[in-house]
C-alpha cells in the first residue's frame, strides 16, 4: 500500500497533467486573440495579463511535476565541478567529481537552492565534494538558520515560511534529486545558518 509521500506525489503529477492540458489551451487562445486585437488597446492589455498569468501557471506545473517525478531511472555520468562552475563559482575538493546526473536536473536543483540560501542569508557558500560515500553539492547560507520543526517540512509542497512565496522550489529540488537517485542531508539550527547536501551516485563506470 503506497505511504502518504507516494500519494502525494501521485496526487502532485495528476493535478500537473490537467494544469498543463488547460494552459496549452489558455496561451493557444491568448496568443490567436493578441493577434487579432491592436496593440495598445486595453483588450489588448488584458490578454497579455492573461497570457503572462498562463505562462506563470506553466512554470507552477512544472514545479509540481518535477516534484512528483518518478525515482530509479537511467542517469548519465556527469563531472559535477564543471558544471557548478558553469553557473556559480564554487570550492572543489578534487577536480573531477564523476556522478549519475541529468545536467538540466542538476542545474535546476542547483539554481533553486541558490535561490533559497540567496534570501535566507547575505552569503553563500558553494562545494562540491565526497561525503557518506556519494558525490555532494554542498549549498550554505550564513541565515537564521531552522527549528527542527521547519526543517522536517522544508522540502514538503507549499510549505513556506516566506511571505509571498509558493513553497516549491525545495519540494522540486527533493523530486529532481529523488528521479537522479539522489538523497538529500541538512544540517541547520537557529542562528546557525543553514548547509544542504545533495548526494549523488558515484559514477562506477
Amino acid at each position: 500500500m503506497p505511504d502518504d509521500s507516494e500519494r502525494l506525489q501521485r496526487l502532485a503529477l495528476g493535478i500537473a497533467h490537467d494544469l498543463n492540458g488547460a494552459i496549452t489551451v489558455l496561451q493557444g487562445n491568448a496568443e490567436i486573440a493578441l493577434m487579432r486585437v491592436p496593440e495598445g488597446t486595453g483588450v489588448h492589455r488584458q490578454l497579455t495579463r492573461i497570457h503572462t498569468a498562463a505562462h506563470r501557471l506553466t512554470e507552477l506545473a512544472t514545479m509540481l511535476a518535477d516534484y512528483a517525478h518518478p525515482s530509479g531511472g537511467a542517469t548519465p555520468a556527469l563531472d559535477l565541478p564543471p558544471l557548478v562552475d558553469s553557473i556559480i563559482p564554487a570550492v572543489h575538493d578534487e577536480p573531477a567529481l564523476i556522478v549519475h546526473a541529468e545536467p538540466d536536473a542538476l542545474r535546476c536543483i542547483l539554481q533553486r537552492l541558490l535561490e533559497n540560501a540567496r534570501e535566507a542569508g547575505e552569503t553563500v557558500r558553494v562545494r562540491t565534494c565526497r561525503r557518506s560515500g556519494r558525490g555532494a553539492l554542498e549549498v550554505r547560507d550564513d541565515g537564521d538558520g531552522m527549528t527542527e520543526t521547519v526543517r522536517r517540512l522544508m522540502f514538503d509542497p507549499y510549505f513556506t515560511t516566506r511571505t509571498g512565496r509558493k513553497g516549491l522550489g525545495l519540494a522540486q529540488v527533493a523530486g529532481l534529486a529523488r528521479a537522479q537517485g539522489a538523497t538529500i542531508d541538512v544540517e541547520t539550527a537557529p542562528g546557525g545558518g543553514t548547509r544542504i547536501w545533495v548526494l549523488f551516485r558515484l559514477w562506477e563506470g
